[in-house]
């Protein structure tokens, strides 16, 4: 019994560092979308370019948030009718939800680390980058 309170305590914890990780992740998500004209603006210069880097944030930054959404809803799913008080299940969803609370660091390394962050946001970059550029020019 005090094993299971403790981790249930674990997992309470966890809650909390998740909650506060995806309430982080809204207000960045705020931010960019608050600041995204100047971003967009800073793409007519060469020198001041500012619109790539983030774009590439603001790409990991919704999809690191749905995916530890989607693993929230995993997880919901899996215990909703397993009986928390049995060792096995309490230990299998401490796990689960460390994974949750791990999984935003692990895709940002992911995303910035190797090319395919760098290609996710180019080939989408590009694009939005080019159309971008007219409107302004055609605005002006």
């Amino acid at each position: 019994m005090t094993m299971l309170m403790i981790l249930s305590i674990v997992l309470a914890i966890l809650c909390l560092v998740m909650l506060f990780q995806m309430s982080i992740r809204f207000a960045e998500l705020a931010f960019a979308f608050a600041f995204s004209p100047i971003f967009i603006a800073t793409n007519l210069t060469e020198n001041f370019n500012m619109f790539p880097g983030f774009w590439r944030n603001l790409l990991s930054t919704i999809f690191t948030q749905a995916v530890q959404i989607s693993l929230l809803c995993i997880m919901s799913n899996l215990f909703a009718n397993a009986n928390i008080w049995e060792m096995k299940t309490a230990l299998f969803a401490v796990g689960f939800m460390f994974i949750t609370v791990k999984a935003p660091n692990t895709i940002k390394e992911y995303l910035f680390s190797t090319g395919s962050g760098k290609l996710f946001a180019g080939v989408s970059g590009g694009a939005v980058s080019t159309v971008a550029r007219e409107l302004i020019r055609r605005k002006m």
